[in-house]
């Protein structure tokens, strides 16, 4: 029986995620090699998905904190801190 690792998760949840805010979200942590904070990502996934202005990113990050975010840490495929709004990969980045 093969135990599944958190690198298998993020592999197979990228490869599947058809939500473009969570793919860029996995995309974006994927590329950090430490945690940021909800507004420093929001931004960051705005500008993935071509998008701009301030009222765009504090939309993206009300959208991060109260569904995306939540969601992907259920899985385990990253932690999310809400009270200090903070965001790490919880998987390897190779």
């Amino acid at each position: 029986m093969r135990t599944e690792t958190r690198t298998d998760r993020f592999g197979a949840d990228r490869g599947r995620c058809t939500d473009e805010r969570r793919r860029l979200t996995l995309e974006v942590l994927a590329s950090r090699a430490d945690s940021l904070g909800l507004e420093e990502l929001a931004a960051a996934v705005t500008r993935r998905a071509g998008l701009d202005g301030s009222a765009t990113v504090e939309r993206v990050a009300l959208e991060l904190h109260h569904g995306h975010l939540p969601r992907l840490a259920d899985r385990g495929v990253l932690d999310y801190d809400p009270n200090r709004r903070r965001v790490e990969a919880s998987f390897d980045r190779e």
